[in-house]
């Protein structure tokens, strides 16, 4: 319903040179409904949350494919984090996200995209810092345009 919803909203791009990419596993349902709607392909951007060091729950950052790491300093901070526990922390999950490439992209090279106006989906925002390492990772792709589709966010980070 919610990508139903999403796709409505975005049917002035239907027809136009769009691409979709979803963060799985919860943008790849909200994404199928955009590009069903829009009548272009799906593909999947991995990116993955850099967990604390004692929790799955909860993340003081994000990695995207090319390495790049956005980081919450405000919890780094407070968690009184040193270099090496984040460094391991990364490496943990740069390990991850390799293995995640690897099986649900089977590799593939990411698309070029010149200029393209590109919809990234996903299930809602928490933090945001997710989403903003897979815009800084598809714009480095030459992303033009970029839309962010997801249902729900928190009020701090919409």
């Amino acid at each position: 319903m919610a990508g139903r919803l999403l796709a409505a909203r975005l049917l002035d791009y239907r027809g136009q040179a769009v691409r979709v990419f979803a963060i799985p596993a919860g943008g790849v349902p909200v994404a199928a409904e955009i590009v069903r709607v829009l009548q272009v392909p799906l593909d999947l951007v991995i990116v993955r949350k850099i967990q604390l060091p004692w929790t799955t729950e909860a993340g003081f950052g994000a990695l995207n494919p090319a390495g790049e790491a956005v980081f919450n300093q405000d919890l780094i901070d407070r968690f009184q984090m040193t270099p090496q526990d984040i460094e391991t922390q990364v490496q943990k999950t740069l390990a991850n996200l390799k293995q995640r490439e690897e099986r649900l992209r089977q590799n593939r090279p990411y698309p070029d995209l010149a200029g393209a106006t590109t919809i990234i989906a996903d299930d809602g925002l928490a933090s945001g810092y997710t989403m903003r390492t897979a815009v800084n990772f598809l714009k480095g792709k030459g992303a033009g345009k970029i839309i962010v589709a997801v249902p729900t966010g928190s009020a701090r980070t919409v």
